[in-house]
């Protein structure tokens, strides 16, 4: 789903889609592999959203099982695949 899909959905369930920094608390600001210690391996071969937006077109997101930390197109290329991350 793309970005505000993601922020809808948790919307529409009552809850909201947590910063990189409510996340990751560790976070530095960098990307890359690993860079997410909080959620390195917590979940399947898949990559979530995060409220925090780099730019006006991109938004940063973990991929869950290695911790990877980087950034995509809000509006997202219809062949990748990002889900929602509420809390």
């Amino acid at each position: 789903m793309s970005w505000p899909e993601a922020e809808e959905w948790c919307s529409s369930i009552g809850m909201t889609m947590p910063t990189m920094k409510e996340m990751c608390p560790s976070w530095d600001g960098n990307i890359g592999i690993g860079v997410c210690h909080e959620l390195n391996g917590k979940g399947g071969d898949v990559s979530v959203w995060s409220a925090t937006a780099r730019d006006s077109d991109n938004a940063f997101y973990v991929h869950l099982s290695t911790g990877t930390v980087s950034y995509e197109f809000m509006l997202q290329l219809p062949d990748l695949y990002y889900y929602a991350f509420c809390h």
